[in-house]
């Protein structure tokens, strides 16, 4: 008689929520590398540490995500400066993620720190 197999459970998938999700990812020091320029990524990590976004230009395809995870020991945030996204206050090793729907060029700042600037391309895939 065969043994029965576990069937896989498929993912959750957030899907494209214009809204960011945060999520707690304590002791987590990998972090995505950054997409180049000829290669818009899916999804890609920036890091807020020393009061500055890292890296400071940021590429993606159309529905790609970005994950901002705070370094710093006070709380940050990401907002775009048309008000397309906010993240929240993302407290120190915590992290937020904007999924990003519509190609474009979009510059945002950190809320309680506005000389914190950044630059996200989304392009068409």
């Amino acid at each position: 008689m065969p043994t029965p197999k576990p069937t896989p459970k498929p993912a959750a998938d957030a899907g494209s929520s214009p809204s960011p999700s945060a999520s707690a990812e304590p002791g987590d020091d990998n972090v995505s590398p950054s997409a180049s320029e000829d290669s818009p990524a899916d999804s890609v990590t920036v890091e807020i540490k020393n009061y500055a976004f890292s890296p400071d230009s940021i590429t993606v395809k159309v529905g790609g995500k970005v994950e901002f995870i705070n370094r710093d020991d006070v709380a940050h945030s990401a907002v775009a400066d048309d008000k397309s996204f906010d993240t929240g206050l993302i407290d120190k090793d915590k992290s937020a993620t904007v999924t990003f729907d519509k190609a474009g060029t979009y510059t945002f700042h950190c809320g309680p720190h506005p000389f914190m600037t950044a630059t996200v391309v989304v392009e068409s895939p």
